[in-house]
């Protein structure tokens, strides 16, 4: 466990033990809006927008949130794929599927076009190779299901963090070791400014939440 991983989760486990304590003393729903202030509808939503800027009561709430949301079971694929294969036993770089087209925010799915540079002739006979070769012999895109998401009020560029000298497990784990594709990397707002602090960056506002 590296050093920001071991902070994290003392700094997760202390939030929790707060937490713990404030919701004994939350008897109805009426209290909890009161003690967050916000409309119940906006609690989820809202705590993970606030978190440093939050009395401490708060503060362990929207720390148990974001543990909530970080840690997700793998969705289920239209197609198997193994980031573990790919990228682990055959080490293929991330950027050779995932293309960062500009302006760079986004790296994208691989095309069908990609995947048969290979597949055309390894594994074809695999039914789910042949599910591939035929969506691409009718230039239908594979609708594979989206693992991690920013916000709409959340600006994130993947060229400047690439850029800077991040590296792509920072934000999403060991993604070369795992057979399925998880949401195991923090990419709350917690996360993200336990990570700028870390590296001294920018944790003004207007940093992410506006576009440069």
């Amino acid at each position: 466990m590296t050093e920001m991983e071991t902070l994290r989760a003392e700094e997760l486990q202390d939030a929790q033990s707060k937490a713990v304590g404030l919701f004994r003393e939350i008897e109805d729903v009426a209290i909890l809006r009161r003690k967050l202030g916000l409309p119940l509808r906006d609690i989820v939503g809202r705590a993970l927008c606030l978190p440093f800027y939050l009395p401490a009561k708060r503060w362990a709430i929207t720390l148990v949130f974001a543990a909530l949301v970080s840690a997700q079971p793998a969705p289920e694929q239209p197609l198997p794929y193994s980031h573990k294969l790919h990228a682990g036993s055959l080490q293929l770089k991330c950027k050779l599927c995932h293309v960062n087209a500009d302006p760079g925010d986004v790296m994208g799915f691989p095309s069908l076009a990609t995947c048969m540079t290979c597949h055309s002739s390894i594994a074809a006979k695999k039914p789910s190779i042949q599910k591939l070769a035929a969506a691409a012999r009718s230039g239908q895109e594979i609708a594979w299901v989206r693992v991690y998401r920013t916000p709409p009020f959340v600006w994130f560029s993947h060229r400047s963090h690439l850029e800077a000298g991040s590296k792509c497990e920072n934000c999403h784990g060991p993604v070369a070791e795992r057979e399925k594709m998880n949401r195991e990397g923090d990419i709350s707002m917690v996360g993200c400014m336990t990570c700028h602090q870390s590296k001294k960056v920018s944790t003004d506002c207007s940093f992410c939440h506006e576009r440069p």
